[in-house]
């Protein structure tokens, strides 16, 4: 439940341009049970206003002077964890990749920046912060960091390859991955500890913003040994591959390939 005692969402904005804050601002001040308490033109002041502040969300900014939203983030989710949204406007490579960075830094999710005649994104900003003021979020702690008395496992394992195992007699030919929110960040995490010669092929299909499938697919080629893309009609999923849904579509797997739909 959100904790500000009006009952209402508290919610800090990030962003560095001052358009694209009021824009924020006026489009969260407008929707019933949501409230403003803090607007932050770089990541410093930012994690000031979150640690005096406690909002319920925070609505992060990427590319950013002084301190980026990456940045940011990863302290906010070390001190004060709180539901971050990402809102970014760039596609460039290593902004898209920054933007992956930080929900493996613990963001939730990603939207695109709203515009003005734009009202299905404005629509998305204001219902993905109602839903994520309901996620609880936990400390992602660096590893210098972390508190002594945790446990950290030694080697990060993946529950495919003992899943494949268990089910090898069932003579079980593609894996498929569905996910949604904190999905990248998990994503990541399933596949990473996975070897080149994974002997399935897997696919997947992950709930994100228009135009951000292609540079999560490059992300995540950066964290894997396996091959990683988009899927296309008639793809047909291979040992050693991770193949992703595309923007806004689902998947069906056939005898001869896939169906993007």
């Amino acid at each position: 439940m959100p904790k500000g005692n009006t009952g209402a969402i508290r919610v800090v904005v990030v962003d560095d341009s001052a358009s694209a804050r009021e824009l924020l601002v006026a489009l969260l001040h407008s929707a019933e049970g949501i409230q403003v308490v803090g607007v932050a033109k770089d990541g410093e002041e930012a994690i000031r206003l979150v640690e005096r502040l406690r909002p319920d969300v925070i609505t992060m900014d990427i590319v950013m002077p002084k301190m980026d939203g990456l940045e940011a983030t990863s302290h906010i989710m070390r001190q004060v964890p709180t539901p971050i949204v990402v809102v970014t406007s760039s596609l460039l490579r290593a902004d898209v990749d920054l933007t992956f960075e930080a929900l493996k830094a613990g963001a939730l999710t990603v939207l695109r920046k709203p515009g003005l005649n734009d009202p299905e994104t404005c629509e998305r900003v204001v219902q993905t912060v109602r839903l994520m003021s309901e996620v609880p979020v936990v400390h992602h702690w660096g590893r210098k960091e972390r508190p002594q008395d945790q446990v950290v496992p030694q080697q990060e394992e993946s529950i495919l390859p003992s899943t494949f195992q268990q089910q090898r007699q069932r003579k079980v030919q593609i894996i498929g991955v569905a996910s949604s929110t904190g999905g990248p960040a998990a994503l990541a995490a399933v596949l990473r500890p996975l070897p080149a010669d994974f002997p399935v092929p897997i696919v997947g299909v992950q709930h994100i913003t228009r135009g951000f499938a292609g540079g999560l697919a490059d992300w995540l080629s950066g964290e894997t040994a396996l091959r990683v893309g988009i899927a296309g009609h008639g793809d047909v999923p291979r040992p050693g591959t991770f193949l992703l849904v595309p923007d806004e579509y689902h998947m069906q797997i056939y005898v001869l390939g896939i169906l993007v739909i």
